[in-house]
C-alpha cells in the first residue's frame, strides 16, 4: 500500500495497492544500502492467472468481466464496473485457447464492448462502457501551467481506414452433439485407489482439427459418456460401477477428475462430452475509409477484432468512429510534465488517475485539446513532487447528437456514435 499525505493533517490518499514482487539490494557493506523494489498490482496475478468457466450467453459486458474475475481465487480490492452497452450472445468461448488468462478474456471483452479497463483509485478495477468515453468531463484544466509538453503530429500515426471484424456464431440445433472424445488409440490405467485428471477439447465434429467452443454440455453419464475395462482393449470386466467421474465444463474443454475407488485396475476405454457446439467460422469485417486523408497521406489502417460481438451494424459504426478519431488534425499522443506550485495544484494532480480526461492548452505548440491519461509517473524530490502523464487524444467529440444545431447534421459536421 502506497499512501501520501498532502499535507500533515490530511488524510492518506492511496495512489497504489500490491504485492512487492521482486528486490534488488545494491551490494556493498559499505556502499548506498539502497534496494530497488518492484511491486505489482492486481492486473499482474489477472495476466498468469488461468480459469475455464462455462460460456456466457446472454450476458453484458460487464457481466462477463464480473465472471471473469470472480473465478480468480485473488479479487481485486474493490471492482466499480458500469452498466455495459452491448449484451453478447455469446462469450468465453473463443476456440483457440486451451487455457484462458484473466487478462486476456478481460481485454476480449473491453475489445467486444469497446470499453476500458483500469486498476485505480488505490486499486479499484475500474471498468467503462464505451459511451461513457463519447463526451470526456475532464477532470483537471491545463492552461500553459505544465512545465513540459511534448505533443508531435506524425502523419504515420494517422489511421485513415478503420477495419472491424465481427463474429456471429453458428449453434448447433440440438445438444446430444459429441464435442469430445478420447481417441480410441489411448486408454489410460487407473491403478485401485489412483486419481488422474484429463483434459478434452471441444472440437468440430466435422472436423476434429478444428477447436470450437460449447454450451448446454450435458450431465456425465455413466456408459453413455465413459466407460472402464478390465483390460486396454475394451475386453474383459466392466469396471464402470467401481469409477468416480467429477467433470468440470468450460467454454471450449472439459476438465475431468477420475478416480478408481475398486480393488483392480481399469482402463478408460471411453470418455466423451456432449452439448451445442459454437463455431465462430464467419467474421465479418466493417470497413471505413477518409478518402481526403488516404489521398493525401496515403493508408493508414487501425484493426479491432470483436470477438463476442455479432452486431455488423455496431462494427461499421465503430469503424466510422475510429476513421473519425483518428484521422484528423492534432497530436494522437503526447506527454506531458507538472509540477504543483501550491497545495491545491498537488491536490488536483495527485487526484488523476489512468482513464480520466484533462483539458490542456498551450500557445507555441497550438495544442488546444482533451485527452485521456493512459499512465503516470510521480516523482517526489526534498523540495518538489512532479508528475508525468502519458496521453492519448479523446475519441472524436463530433459524434450525432439528435435535435442540438452543429451536431444533428449527419455526414456534415458529425458522425455516427458507436452507441
Amino acid at each position: 500500500r502506497y499512501a501520501f499525505r498532502l499535507t500533515p493533517d490530511a488524510a492518506p490518499v492511496v495512489k497504489f495497492i500490491g504485492t512487492l514482487k521482486g528486490i534488488a539490494p545494491e551490494a556493498g557493506k559499505y556502499g548506498t544500502r539502497r534496494v530497488a523494489c518492484t511491486a505489482v498490482d492486481w492486473m499482474d496475478d489477472a495476466a498468469n492467472a488461468r480459469i475455464n468457466i462455462p460460456t456466457q450467453i446472454a450476458q453484458r459486458a460487464d457481466q462477463v468481466l464480473a465472471a471473469v474475475v470472480a473465478a480468480m481465487a485473488k479479487q481485486p480490492e474493490a471492482t466499480a464496473f458500469d452498466v455495459a452497452d452491448s449484451t453478447f450472445p455469446y462469450a468465453i468461448n473463443n476456440s483457440r485457447s486451451d487455457s484462458i488468462s484473466v487478462m486476456t478474456e478481460a481485454q476480449r471483452v473491453c475489445q467486444s464492448e469497446f470499453g476500458t479497463l483500469v486498476v485505480r483509485d488505490g486499486g479499484t478495477l475500474t471498468f467503462r462502457k464505451r459511451t461513457s468515453r463519447l463526451a470526456p468531463q475532464p477532470v483537471a484544466v491545463f492552461e500553459g501551467t505544465m512545465q513540459g509538453l511534448a505533443c508531435p503530429q506524425d502523419t504515420s500515426k494517422t489511421r485513415n481506414k478503420a477495419l472491424v471484424t465481427v463474429h456471429p456464431k453458428r449453434v448447433d440445433a440440438t445438444d446430444t452433439v459429441v464435442l469430445f472424445s478420447k481417441p480410441s488409440e489411448s486408454n489410460p490405467q487407473v491403478d485401485p485407489g489412483g486419481t488422474i485428471t484429463i483434459r478434452g477439447r471441444y472440437n468440430d465434429p466435422a472436423n476434429r482439427a478444428q477447436r470450437i467452443g460449447g454450451t448446454d454440455m450435458q450431465a456425465c453419464t455413466a456408459t453413455t459418456d465413459y466407460l472402464m475395462n478390465a483390460a486396454a482393449d475394451g475386453t474383459g470386466a466392466d469396471l464402470t460401477a467401481n469409477f468416480t467421474v467429477v467433470v468440470v465444463y468450460g467454454a471450449n474443454q472439459a476438465e475431468y477428475t477420475i478416480t478408481n475407488n475398486g480393488g483392480t485396475a481399469g482402463y478408460i476405454t471411453k470418455l466423451q462430452a456432449r452439448g451445442r457446439g459454437l463455431y465462430d467460422y464467419d467474421p465479418i469485417d466493417a470497413i471505413a475509409t477518409d478518402q481526403a486523408s488516404v489521398d493525401l497521406i496515403g493508408d493508414g489502417l487501425i484493426s479491432l477484432d470483436m470477438p463476442y460481438q455479432s452486431d455488423l451494424a455496431l462494427g461499421q459504426a465503430v469503424a466510422d468512429f475510429l476513421v473519425a478519431a483518428w484521422s484528423g488534425s492534432g497530436s494522437s499522443e503526447a506527454s506531458m510534465q507538472f509540477v504543483p506550485r501550491d497545495d491545491d495544484e498537488l491536490d488536483v494532480a495527485m487526484g488523476i488517475e489512468p482513464g480520466d480526461a484533462i483539458s490542456v492548452s498551450e500557445d507555441v505548440t497550438g495544442v488546444n485539446s482533451v485527452f485521456f491519461v493512459q499512465s503516470y509517473s510521480l516523482d517526489i524530490g526534498e523540495d518538489k513532487t512532479s508528475f508525468s502523464w502519458a496521453l492519448q487524444k479523446t475519441a472524436v467529440e463530433s459524434y450525432c447528437q439528435m435535435g442540438d444545431v452543429g451536431f444533428s447534421e449527419m455526414d456534415d459536421s458529425t458522425v455516427l456514435a458507436p452507441l
